[in-house]
């Protein structure tokens, strides 16, 4: 019994005959089909196709052999195609307009639409055609019918939009007539079995989050997204679920998928930024190569700074100025074990060497110099501080402007948040930075019947009164689009998406920018005007600066109307 398939044009059995695309052709079709092929179809194709357009047969012979009514017509067209080069290909994919132009004309000769196929070019955008339904030249997204529609009128086409056959809700269907927020219910339900919410009831809890939330955040979450990718590893795996199981599938840090299990009790809380910095101090001391000098670094790291970010939160600018300091004794425990000296042996015009042959930040390692002298590792050395740097620039912005600007802040007229409204009038009147802003916690605001103190150094500062009532809407409305929908965090004053955490700077500085702030300029011009009218300690106290820096800020006001008195020049006689 013969194994070949059947010929696709005769039906007989091709024993010896040639593959082409879909089946085989027997030695006597092929014979007779190659001297009595449509040649001249064919090389029309081959001059019309572009050379730098690298096409797949089976686009090609879409389009044209698809057109041929007889059956014959369009296998000779679908093997000589292949024969002459037309390959399968997989960078093919962009189409020849001259192609499309083909096509154009053999619907243009009568032939009907569905015979000809799909004319767009492959690709996201689609191409540029005239749309059936509002006859304009558009972008064609789609087909209804035979008639290809722009991406406006297949949207609201009412083939198009149809019921849910479970929600029965008006929306996009999928092919089992369901809208995608019940097929996504539907992986949530498939996803947490009866046997994963016995082994873990915590579990019972994020999944019914999923099941309520919103559409939208529900198609983030759910599908074919990296987080839900992850998710499903955790559950399907043996470990269980834990932060360092998370830490290991390559999502360190804080992220949604992990704000969303610690927010539905899955994960215990956990300070992030502090254990990032551990773990840079674990990879940092790994590069090491000394053992003695290892444990020195990671020694004079425990005792000098994660003792202190264990008792107190830090933020994320202290931990990069500590990553600073350390990342510069690592350097100069590299430099001393490369010249085959130690912490012990170490003279001081070589450390004055090496203090001038880098930046000026080298004078960090004084405190590990300290430390290490305390230890009995280390003798003493004199580690001078930087040169001073320049006085900051005052008054970058005229005071009509400043005025101008804070009254539009605190027009009620104007459609902006009170959150907003108070960040930006602490902006513009204390000069306060982002990250001072986003840091505030509801402990930070005390709330009276007659004003509202906000704490950012020692003493709380009062806020005006029309600034004043802002903060209260501030403090009463904290709701924040976090996973699920909407949320009102209980811990910040500015809450961020993410579980625990407050807005960032830079979405913080995003905002203000749309409503006119810049910071730069409004920041010089209000601790100009602030360090022009307190003192330098009234001012540190009230702000949380640092005595040093309002003194700097003091001089450069001083600076900014000295160097606008005018010269007195004594007349000379000869």
């Amino acid at each position: 019994m013969p194994t070949t398939p059947p010929c696709l044009e005769c039906g007989g059995y091709a024993d010896s005959g040639e593959r082409v695309s879909g089946g085989f052709i027997c030695e006597c079709c092929w014979q007779v089909h190659l001297r009595t092929a449509t040649s001249q179809l064919c090389d029309r194709i081959m001059e019309r196709i572009d050379p730098e357009y690298r096409l797949d047969p089976v686009s090609v012979s879409r389009i044209v052999a698809s057109a041929l009514p007889e059956r014959a017509d369009r296998l000779r067209v679908s093997f000589e195609l292949s024969i002459r080069g037309l390959g399968p290909n997989r960078a093919s994919g962009k189409r020849s307009p001259h192609l499309i132009a083909l096509a154009d004309e053999l619907r243009d000769s009568g032939l009907p639409q569905k015979m000809i196929g799909q004319r767009h070019l492959p690709g996201s955008t689609g191409s540029r055609g005239i749309c059936t339904q509002c006859g304009q030249e558009r972008q064609l997204t789609g087909r209804i019918g035979g008639a290809l529609l722009c991406a406006g009128c297949w949207r609201s086409h009412e083939q198009v939009l149809k019921a849910c056959v479970r929600c029965e809700q008006i929306n996009y269907l999928t092919k089992d007539r369901l809208c995608k927020g019940c097929r996504r219910r539907d992986e949530v339900k498939a996803l947490f079995t009866p046997e994963q919410l016995a082994k873990r009831p915590a579990l019972e809890n994020a999944r019914d989050i999923l099941l309520n939330a919103e559409p939208r955040y529900l198609n983030h979450m759910v599908g074919s997204g990296r987080n839900w990718r992850i998710l499903r590893q955790l559950l399907a795996g043996e470990a269980g679920i834990s932060h360092e199981v998370l830490d290991a599938t390559g999502r360190p840090g804080a992220g949604m998928l992990r704000s969303f299990l610690i927010a539905t009790g899955v994960l215990p809380e956990r300070n992030e930024r502090l254990h990032a910095f551990e773990q840079w101090i674990l990879r940092a001391s790994q590069t090491i190569t000394d053992d003695g000098d290892r444990r020195l670094f990671t020694g004079f790291a425990r005792w000098r700074h994660l003792r202190k970010a264990r008792r107190q939160d830090r933020t994320e600018a202290q931990f990069a100025g500590q990553r600073r300091e350390l990342a510069q004794v690592r350097a100069l425990l590299d430099v001393l074990h490369a010249k085959d000296l130690t912490v012990g042996s170490i003279e001081q015009a070589t450390m004055d060497d090496w203090l001038a042959g880098g930046p000026t930040e080298r004078h960090r390692v004084k405190a590990f110099l300290l430390w290490c002298r305390t230890n009995g590792t280390g003798k003493t050395l004199k580690i001078l501080p930087p040169p001073a740097s320049g006085l900051p620039a005052v008054f970058l912005m005229p005071e009509h402007e400043r005025a101008m600007l804070l009254g539009q802040i605190l027009d009620p007229q104007k459609n902006i948040e009170p959150g907003l409204r108070l960040a930006a009038g602490l902006v513009i009147i204390y000069g306060f930075r982002s990250h001072e802003i986003r840091g505030l916690s509801l402990a930070d605001v005390t709330v009276t019947k007659e004003s509202v103190w906000i704490h950012f150094g020692h003493e709380p500062l009062r806020l005006p009164d029309e600034l004043g009532q802002f903060a209260r809407q501030a403090v009463g409305r904290r709701q924040v689009m976090r996973f699920g929908g909407s949320a009102e965090d209980a811990q910040w004053l500015f809450p961020g998406p993410l579980h625990g955490h407050p807005i960032g700077a830079t979405a913080l500085r995003r905002r203000l920018g749309v409503i006119g702030i810049r910071p730069r300029a409004t920041r010089a011009t209000a601790l100009g005007q602030l360090a022009q009218q307190l003192p330098p300690p009234v001012l540190a106290r009230l702000t949380g600066l640092a005595p040093s820096t309002t003194v700097r800020w003091n001089a450069a006001v001083s600076a900014s109307y000295a160097g606008n008195l005018p010269v007195r020049r004594e007349a000379t006689e000869k």
